[in-house]
Parts: structure tokens; sequence; C-alpha cells
């Protein structure tokens, strides 16, 4: 599962919110409650520090998908008839199975994200490029010096680029030793490396 963040956002806040409900998940799930009525009060505690932490950070359809989930609702709506003893049982089934769904999709949330995160480094430009950069420039855009139209700042440039079947190019990789600016080479999908 890949969460969206909201924009503005810093991507290691994220991250970070993101590790800090899994781990209070687990805890969570791990923790040993008197009765199940405790242990429904710690789950509507859980759930609420989370949204806390996740709203402002990720959309709300993913805090919905990792937090308000079809069991999240029926558990608030019952906390005041669900403290009985008669309920005990089925109380402690229904949070056993969601806390321990909620720790895996948290988890898959995680990796997803640090996926993403490695495989866009924070100083990656992005140039989105349309078919109007073949018309409106004279240079071919295996010649273009992508570092100079990211500007300055950019560690490395990703261009992207739609030809009728929506292909993409691959990452811009660096020229190095060269006088002036640094200029990229474009790589096809599926191309191999770009030439150095």
């Amino acid at each position: 599962m890949i969460v969206t963040p909201i924009p503005g956002t810093h991507r290691d806040n994220v991250l970070s919110a993101l590790r800090s409900v899994f781990v209070a998940a687990g805890n969570l799930d791990s923790q040993h409650h008197s009765s199940a009525y405790g242990r429904l009060l710690a789950y509507l505690e859980w759930a609420n520090d989370s949204l806390r932490l996740l709203v402002g950070q990720i959309s709300a359809s993913d805090i919905d998908r990792l937090i308000r989930t079809r069991m999240y609702q029926p558990l608030l709506d019952g906390v005041g008839h669900l403290a009985g003893s008669d309920q005990q049982r089925l109380v402690n089934g229904l949070l056993a199975n969601d806390v321990r769904e909620r720790v895996v999709a948290l988890d898959a949330a995680v990796g997803a994200f640090q996926g993403r995160m490695q495989r866009w480094p924070a100083m990656t430009s992005v140039l989105v490029l349309d078919t109007s950069v073949f018309i409106k420039h004279e240079t071919k855009l295996e010649d273009t010096e992508f570092y100079v139209l990211a500007g300055a700042g950019a560690e490395a440039v990703r261009v992207t680029v739609a030809d009728g079947g929506c292909r993409r190019a691959g990452p811009v990789e660096r020229v190095e030793g060269q006088a002036g600016p640094v200029a990229g080479r474009v790589q096809p999908r599926g191309a191999g490396p770009a030439p150095g």
C-alpha cells in the first residue's frame, strides 16, 4: 500500500508518523489487559493518537484504510454497551483481528513509503516534458542539459516524456568531468545504463 502525502508535507515527517503508529499498533497487540473493555479503550486511544499523528500528513482515504477501518466505527459506537462480561470474548476477538490487520497494513505502508523514498532521493528534480519539447526546442532530447533546466540544488534529474504510448524516458545521469554546466544523458526505459 502506497500512502499519499498531503502536498507540502516533508516526507521524513510522514515516514516518522507512519513508523510511530506502526510501533504503537504492535505494542497494542502485545499488551495484556485485565478486561476486554480495557482493551477496547486502549484500542480507541491508539486510534485517536494515530489520527492526531497522521491527519495533515497523509490523505484522508489512506487514514481510513489504515486506522478508521470498517471495524473502528462499530467499536467506537459500542463503547458504552460493550463493557459487560458477556461480550468479553467477542470484543477480544474483534480487537485482536483488527489490531493484527492494522499492524500488517501499517508495516506494508511503511515499507512501500521507504521504497518510494529510496527511488526518489530528496534532491531529485523531476522534469515532465510534453511533446512540444520536440517542436519548440532545436536541441535533441539526448543533448539537452537537464541539470541546467532543473536549476540549482538538483543532485539528480528524472525526466518523463510522453510519447504516443505514454512510455517514459528513464533517469538522467550526471556526466562527470565536464567544464561548465553538467549535462545529462537520456536513458530510454529498458535500455540499460546511460552512457557516460
